[in-house]
């Protein structure tokens, strides 16, 4: 009778726990618990390169500006040509029939294609909107390098802080031990000191090239044209390769260079003011040199020859001058930026092996010591910080170089228009302003989550490519 109350109490307390479990009451307070586990931590968006690449030449900030400022000067090159047309001005139309003396201003209207110094102003607006393409191509290019050769630091600096982090594992590891052997009466105590001296010091590297991290992720997003406070989460850039550095291909570069190309536009149109001051007693032109032009606003035109005419010639001439020379110092800064980077890459290649062969060393020492260490032999102190240190300095200088040589690949890409700098558009199209913030949202892949860095082994790259 005893068990039997006692299973029937049993089976009492499960019936109630179980309706309990089924009431309003125990819902609501199941429901944090439900809470915490369907929420997930924030988590940033991975944008790849050719993401950033893209942004960059959609919403950048000054690349905007300037392609406005290229479909302004074609919208005035074409505005200049149908100018060339009659066009009706009733005024003038009344004023020719009631006075002979207005036949001029009526030709002016009826005929503007009969005076020289219209067509050549639609000429000279005509190929000012050529320069202004070349020269957006120009802050194309250069606005894509600065993203690119940003993308590739941060990059750089974010694995070198995860190689700092394993160094200091290691150091770690070795103050343990030293602790440790400290506890069994051994006197370790310069060596624990030396360790924790390392290990602070390691940590304010750390802590200053993560700031630097942070300053370069607010400056790409900015040439990205999006806000200060997305963030996102980048992957490695894949490596170009060794670039085959040709003599020939100088000429290839000076050939294709729109920087010059903007230089020939402008001589041109100084040889077109020349003639337009000759004819100038034909008449003059209300038509400006369009938005590009306004180098030239200084040269003199009259409407008519006179005395001060050869001075305007002069002039003129002066500046065509002024162009072949600036024209000609680009042409040789051009060639002086690939010959330094072709030489600069070729000696950072050596640079590399040779510090990938002190890092191997550095850590081949700083075993050696691990294991004296571990069966209990005397270490030498200046020896044992010295193998530290010299991994710590070996491991940024690998990173040094393997950014500086990437850099300089980037510069030779935008100098032979290679790589990312092979298909960039020439004229460009008008830019929706509504969907410009639509853009900058969906240019990110949110599907993809957040990964960190992956561990780099010994040695960190491959040192046979750049």
């Amino acid at each position: 009778m005893k068990f039997n109350k006692t299973l029937l109490s049993v089976t009492i307390f499960t019936t109630i726990s179980i309706s309990f479990l089924n009431t309003p009451l125990a819902q609501v307070r199941k429901q944090p618990q439900s809470l915490t586990q369907v929420k997930t931590p924030s988590q940033s968006k991975r944008i790849t390169w050719k993401e950033v690449a893209t942004k960059v030449k959609n919403v950048n900030y000054t690349i905007e500006e300037n392609r406005i400022k290229l479909r302004q000067s074609k919208e005035y090159a074409k505005y200049a040509r149908l100018s060339l047309l009659p066009k009706l001005n009733l005024w003038k139309l009344l004023d020719f029939s009631s006075d002979t003396k207005g036949i001029f201003g009526f030709i002016e209207d009826l005929v503007p294609f009969l005076i020289p110094a219209n067509w050549n102003k639609a000429k000279q607006a005509e190929i000012l909107a050529l320069a202004a393409e070349e020269s957006y191509k120009t802050v194309l290019a250069n606005e894509l390098l600065n993203a690119k050769i940003l993308y590739n630091s941060i990059n750089n600096d974010r694995n070198l802080v995860t190689q700092l982090k394993r160094n200091q594992g290691v150091i770690t590891e070795l103050y343990q031990f030293a602790e440790a052997r400290s506890e069994f009466g051994h006197d370790e105590l310069l060596i624990k000191n030396h360790l924790q001296s390392l290990l602070l010091q390691n940590k304010e590297d750390i802590l200053v090239i993560n700031q630097v991290i942070k300053e370069e992720k607010l400056r790409l997003l900015n040439i990205m044209g999006s806000q200060i406070t997305s963030q996102y989460d980048l992957s490695e850039i894949p490596s170009a390769g060794n670039l085959n550095l040709k003599s020939h291909e100088v000429e290839l570069i000076l050939s294709n260079s729109p920087e010059l190309k903007v230089y020939d536009s402008l001589i041109q149109v100084s040889g077109l003011i020349k003639d337009e001051i000759y004819f100038s007693f034909l008449g003059g032109s209300s038509l400006s040199k369009g938005f590009y032009g306004g180098i030239f606003d200084a040269i003199p035109v009259d409407g008519g020859l006179g005395f001060s005419t050869p001075s305007q010639i002069k002039i003129a001439k002066d500046q065509t001058a002024l162009l072949n020379k600036q024209k000609e110092a680009s042409r040789a800064l051009i060639d002086l930026q690939y010959q330094t980077a072709a030489e600069i890459i070729t000696s950072l290649r050596e640079q590399l092996v040779s510090a990938n062969e002190i890092y191997q060393f550095s850590i081949q020492r700083v075993e050696n010591l691990k294991d004296k260490m571990y069966l209990g032999q005397k270490i030498n102190l200046a020896e044992f910080s010295d193998s530290l240190l010299s991994l710590s300095k070996a491991t940024a200088k690998l990173y040094l170089v393997q950014n500086q040589i990437k850099q300089n690949q980037f510069k030779l890409e935008r100098m032979l228009w290679k790589g990312d700098f092979l298909d960039l558009p020439k004229v460009p199209s008008p830019v929706d302003p509504k969907s410009k913030s639509d853009k900058v949202k969906n240019m990110t892949s949110p599907e993809k989550p957040s990964e960190s860095v992956k561990p780099i082994t010994y040695p960190p790259w491959d040192t046979s490519i750049g």
